[in-house]
């Protein structure tokens, strides 16, 4: 058999049909296998990149937020000092409103010995 297959493919006659029929099929086959896997390794390319635009903008968005979450949480903790502040300014007007209040209560009974002490004194 392998001489015979010898034989027919070093005869010109064959050796010429075989590569017509190379040229005719194999390799219009060849050449759009080629094609595709071209084309599947473009598209390859271009999901990849688009994949890491999608998670370069995420990861952008993602600071965004961080960024804004720090800049409300600072914010919210300037106001809770603010409020601290504002809260110990109102505990010290309230103490001083209770001792004003006690001057109060106690101011007729002040007139009462101020008057008597004058009233004696011009005795």
């Amino acid at each position: 058999l392998s001489l015979l297959l010898s034989a027919l493919f070093t005869t010109p006659t064959i050796n010429a049909q075989f590569g017509s029929f190379v040229e005719t099929f194999i390799e219009p086959v060849v050449n759009e296998g080629t094609k595709v896997v071209n084309n599947g390794k473009r598209e390859i390319d271009n999901v990849r990149d688009t994949g890491t635009k999608v998670v370069n903008n995420v990861e952008r968005e993602i600071d965004n937020v961080r960024d804004t979450g720090t800049k409300v949480v600072n914010k919210v903790e300037r106001e809770i000092d603010n409020a601290r502040e504002t809260l110990t300014e109102v505990e010290k007007l309230q103490k001083q409103a209770k001792e004003a209040e006690k001057l109060w209560d106690d101011l007729p009974g002040v007139l009462e010995t101020v008057a008597d002490e004058a009233r004696n004194g011009a005795m």
